[in-house]
């Protein structure tokens, strides 16, 4: 039976981890979703998710007009924060076990209201 376990955690693993030891420095270019796709022997759409959520944490940054992703936060433009009600965690997929978020209790849904009745035909 084959592994049905997500890939776009490793690569993300792996791109954390060369970031933390060094190996990418800050504001440099990373290689390109075909290399790190071969690399990891995954598709091109499973690299652009990993490095899109890492886009989404201040890992990554893109630059508009061009190609590929850099390493570190882009201080030109704010970054984009998880909603306020999330709680994500990297534990899974992060050396550093960091969390990004503040829980919150969830609030109970409000009942929907029933559908108002519609008339149809000239009925008086």
């Amino acid at each position: 039976m084959a592994d049905t376990t997500p890939r776009y955690p490793e690569v993300m693993k792996w791109v954390m981890h060369e970031i933390e030891v060094g190996a990418m420095r800050p504001y440099s270019k990373l290689p390109t979703a075909t290399s790190l796709a071969s690399q990891f022997r995954t598709s091109q759409m499973t690299v652009t998710k990993a490095l899109d959520l890492l886009v989404t944490y201040p890992w990554l940054y893109r630059i508009a007009g061009e190609t590929g992703y850099y390493v570190g936060p882009n201080t030109e433009a704010p970054v984009r924060k998880p909603a306020k009600r999330t709680r994500r965690t990297l534990s899974a997929v992060s050396p550093l076990n960091v969390t990004f978020g503040e829980a919150e209790p969830a609030t109970p849904a409000k009942a929907a209201k029933p559908a108002a009745r519609r008339r149809t035909g000239s009925g008086r």
